[in-house]
Protein backbone atom coordinates (compact mmCIF):
# COMPACT_ATOMS: atom_id res chain seq x y z
CA UNK A 1 0.00 0.00 0.00
CA UNK A 2 1.20 3.42 -0.94
CA UNK A 3 2.35 5.68 1.63
CA UNK A 4 0.50 9.07 2.52
CA UNK A 5 4.07 10.63 1.52
CA UNK A 6 3.96 8.87 -2.16
CA UNK A 7 0.20 9.67 -2.47
CA UNK A 8 1.43 13.84 -1.88
CA UNK A 9 4.51 13.33 -4.49
CA UNK A 10 2.38 11.88 -7.13
CA UNK A 11 -0.25 14.42 -6.37
CA UNK A 12 2.48 17.27 -6.34
CA UNK A 13 3.16 15.72 -10.25
CA UNK A 14 -0.46 15.49 -11.58
CA UNK A 15 -0.89 18.89 -10.30
CA UNK A 16 2.40 19.84 -12.03
CA UNK A 17 1.62 18.51 -15.45
CA UNK A 18 -1.72 20.16 -15.28
CA UNK A 19 -0.05 23.08 -14.82
CA UNK A 20 2.24 23.01 -17.77
CA UNK A 21 -0.66 21.65 -19.89
CA UNK A 22 -2.79 24.65 -19.24
CA UNK A 23 0.60 27.40 -19.13
CA UNK A 24 0.94 25.61 -22.97
CA UNK A 25 -2.53 26.02 -24.01
CA UNK A 26 -2.28 29.60 -23.16
CA UNK A 27 0.81 30.47 -24.94
CA UNK A 28 -0.30 28.46 -28.34
CA UNK A 29 -4.16 30.40 -27.42
CA UNK A 30 -1.93 34.07 -27.52
CA UNK A 31 0.02 32.65 -30.49
CA UNK A 32 -3.25 32.28 -32.29
CA UNK A 33 -4.33 35.58 -31.07
CA UNK A 34 -1.41 37.23 -32.37
CA UNK A 35 -0.10 35.07 -35.10
CA UNK A 36 -2.21 32.70 -36.79
CA UNK A 37 0.63 31.81 -39.26
CA UNK A 38 3.26 31.38 -36.79
CA UNK A 39 0.92 28.88 -35.06
CA UNK A 40 0.51 26.86 -37.88
CA UNK A 41 4.08 26.78 -38.68
CA UNK A 42 4.42 25.18 -35.73
CA UNK A 43 1.75 22.88 -35.75
CA UNK A 44 3.18 21.45 -39.63
CA UNK A 45 6.59 21.65 -38.28
CA UNK A 46 5.48 18.92 -35.72
CA UNK A 47 3.50 16.74 -37.85
CA UNK A 48 4.64 17.56 -41.05
CA UNK A 49 3.70 20.10 -44.00
CA UNK A 50 0.09 20.58 -45.33
CA UNK A 51 -1.01 18.73 -48.19
CA UNK A 52 -0.18 20.17 -51.31
CA UNK A 53 -3.29 22.61 -52.43
CA UNK A 54 -3.94 21.51 -55.92
CA UNK A 55 -4.68 24.43 -58.57
CA UNK A 56 -4.25 24.52 -61.83
CA UNK A 57 -1.49 27.07 -63.34
CA UNK A 58 -1.21 26.49 -66.69
CA UNK A 59 -3.65 26.86 -69.68
CA UNK A 60 -4.59 25.22 -72.99
CA UNK A 61 -2.63 26.81 -75.77
CA UNK A 62 -4.88 25.74 -79.00
CA UNK A 63 -2.60 26.89 -81.53
CA UNK A 64 0.33 26.33 -78.83
CA UNK A 65 3.50 24.17 -79.96
CA UNK A 66 3.48 20.00 -79.50
CA UNK A 67 6.18 17.65 -78.31
CA UNK A 68 6.78 14.38 -80.45
CA UNK A 69 6.61 11.65 -77.71
CA UNK A 70 6.77 8.31 -80.49
CA UNK A 71 10.32 7.66 -79.66
CA UNK A 72 9.20 6.73 -76.47
CA UNK A 73 6.32 4.99 -77.17
CA UNK A 74 7.90 2.59 -79.58
CA UNK A 75 10.31 2.42 -76.40
CA UNK A 76 7.40 1.27 -74.39
CA UNK A 77 5.78 -1.02 -76.77
CA UNK A 78 8.50 -3.13 -77.56
CA UNK A 79 10.42 -3.42 -73.87
CA UNK A 80 7.29 -3.02 -71.36
CA UNK A 81 5.28 -6.15 -71.02
CA UNK A 82 1.62 -5.51 -70.64
CA UNK A 83 1.76 -5.84 -66.74
CA UNK A 84 4.22 -3.29 -66.52
CA UNK A 85 7.34 -5.07 -66.31
CA UNK A 86 10.22 -3.19 -68.15
CA UNK A 87 12.89 -5.25 -69.62
CA UNK A 88 15.94 -3.34 -68.45
CA UNK A 89 18.50 -5.23 -70.53
CA UNK A 90 16.70 -4.69 -73.80
CA UNK A 91 16.66 -1.21 -73.09
CA UNK A 92 20.17 -0.69 -72.09
CA UNK A 93 21.03 -2.94 -76.01
CA UNK A 94 18.60 -0.39 -77.48
CA UNK A 95 19.76 2.87 -75.68
CA UNK A 96 19.99 4.59 -78.88
CA UNK A 97 16.45 5.30 -78.44
CA UNK A 98 15.68 6.22 -75.43
CA UNK A 99 18.85 8.78 -75.63
CA UNK A 100 17.40 10.47 -78.67
CA UNK A 101 14.43 11.21 -76.79
CA UNK A 102 16.44 12.83 -73.63
CA UNK A 103 17.98 14.60 -76.62
CA UNK A 104 14.59 15.92 -77.29
CA UNK A 105 13.40 16.35 -74.10
CA UNK A 106 16.71 18.70 -73.40
CA UNK A 107 15.69 21.39 -75.94
CA UNK A 108 11.57 20.80 -76.38
CA UNK A 109 9.73 24.01 -75.49
CA UNK A 110 8.26 23.48 -72.57
CA UNK A 111 7.64 27.18 -71.34
CA UNK A 112 5.82 27.25 -74.27
CA UNK A 113 3.63 24.67 -74.19
CA UNK A 114 -0.38 24.66 -72.96
CA UNK A 115 -1.68 22.47 -69.72
CA UNK A 116 -2.23 19.25 -71.36
CA UNK A 117 0.58 18.77 -73.39
CA UNK A 118 3.15 20.25 -70.46
CA UNK A 119 1.55 17.47 -68.21
CA UNK A 120 2.12 14.76 -70.62
CA UNK A 121 5.59 16.23 -71.23
CA UNK A 122 6.77 16.25 -67.99
CA UNK A 123 5.32 12.65 -66.89
CA UNK A 124 6.39 11.11 -70.02
CA UNK A 125 10.26 13.16 -68.90
CA UNK A 126 9.99 12.04 -66.07
CA UNK A 127 9.13 7.99 -66.87
CA UNK A 128 12.21 8.34 -68.85
CA UNK A 129 14.70 9.81 -67.23
CA UNK A 130 13.67 6.83 -64.50
CA UNK A 131 14.28 4.37 -66.95
CA UNK A 132 17.63 5.74 -67.89
CA UNK A 133 18.86 5.90 -64.16
CA UNK A 134 18.10 2.05 -63.91
CA UNK A 135 19.47 1.27 -67.31
CA UNK A 136 22.70 3.26 -66.17
CA UNK A 137 22.72 1.37 -63.03
CA UNK A 138 21.39 -2.05 -64.24
CA UNK A 139 21.63 -4.59 -63.08
CA UNK A 140 20.06 -3.00 -59.92
CA UNK A 141 17.87 -4.92 -57.60
CA UNK A 142 16.06 -1.39 -56.71
CA UNK A 143 15.99 1.88 -57.84
CA UNK A 144 16.54 2.75 -53.69
CA UNK A 145 19.74 1.33 -54.36
CA UNK A 146 21.03 3.73 -56.41
CA UNK A 147 22.15 6.85 -54.40
CA UNK A 148 20.36 10.15 -54.09
CA UNK A 149 18.33 8.69 -57.07
CA UNK A 150 15.80 11.04 -56.82
CA UNK A 151 17.45 14.15 -55.51
CA UNK A 152 20.03 14.41 -58.20
CA UNK A 153 19.63 17.51 -60.18
CA UNK A 154 20.97 16.39 -63.63
CA UNK A 155 18.13 16.15 -66.26
CA UNK A 156 17.48 18.65 -68.51
CA UNK A 157 14.11 19.22 -69.21
CA UNK A 158 13.38 22.33 -71.53
CA UNK A 159 16.28 24.33 -70.68
CA UNK A 160 16.08 23.47 -67.16
CA UNK A 161 17.67 20.93 -64.73
CA UNK A 162 15.57 19.20 -62.45
CA UNK A 163 15.98 16.53 -60.26
CA UNK A 164 13.27 13.35 -59.92
CA UNK A 165 12.19 14.82 -57.12
CA UNK A 166 11.64 18.54 -58.47
CA UNK A 167 9.81 17.89 -61.32
CA UNK A 168 7.49 15.63 -59.27
CA UNK A 169 6.58 17.54 -56.43
CA UNK A 170 7.62 21.49 -57.58
CA UNK A 171 6.20 21.08 -61.74
CA UNK A 172 3.66 18.83 -61.81
CA UNK A 173 1.68 17.59 -58.36
CA UNK A 174 1.09 21.45 -57.20
CA UNK A 175 0.39 23.06 -61.29
CA UNK A 176 -2.18 20.27 -62.35
CA UNK A 177 -5.53 19.20 -60.85
CA UNK A 178 -5.38 15.74 -62.33
CA UNK A 179 -6.26 12.54 -60.54
CA UNK A 180 -4.60 10.65 -63.37
CA UNK A 181 -1.31 11.62 -62.45
CA UNK A 182 -0.53 8.84 -59.72
CA UNK A 183 -1.38 6.54 -62.16
CA UNK A 184 1.08 8.08 -64.87
CA UNK A 185 3.70 8.77 -62.55
CA UNK A 186 6.65 5.73 -62.20
CA UNK A 187 9.10 5.73 -60.08
CA UNK A 188 10.40 2.59 -60.62
CA UNK A 189 9.98 0.92 -57.18
CA UNK A 190 7.38 -2.13 -56.27
CA UNK A 191 4.96 0.35 -54.79
CA UNK A 192 4.59 2.61 -57.95
CA UNK A 193 2.09 1.91 -60.75
CA UNK A 194 2.83 0.03 -63.75
CA UNK A 195 4.29 1.43 -66.01
CA UNK A 196 2.20 2.15 -69.72
CA UNK A 197 3.18 0.36 -72.83
CA UNK A 198 2.36 4.16 -74.10
CA UNK A 199 3.06 7.90 -73.95
CA UNK A 200 -0.52 9.32 -73.43
CA UNK A 201 -2.22 10.30 -70.46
Amino acid sequence: MASRHEGTKSGRRSLRAALVVIVLAIVLGACAAANRSAVESFISQLFGPPAVELREVYKDKPDGPSFDHSALDTLLKKHVDANGWVDYAAIKADARTLDEYLAAVETAPLDELGRSPRLAFLLNAYNAFTIKLIVEHYPVDSIRDIPDAWDLVRWEVGGHTWSLNQIEHEQIRPAFVEPRIHFALVCAAAGCPPLRRASDL
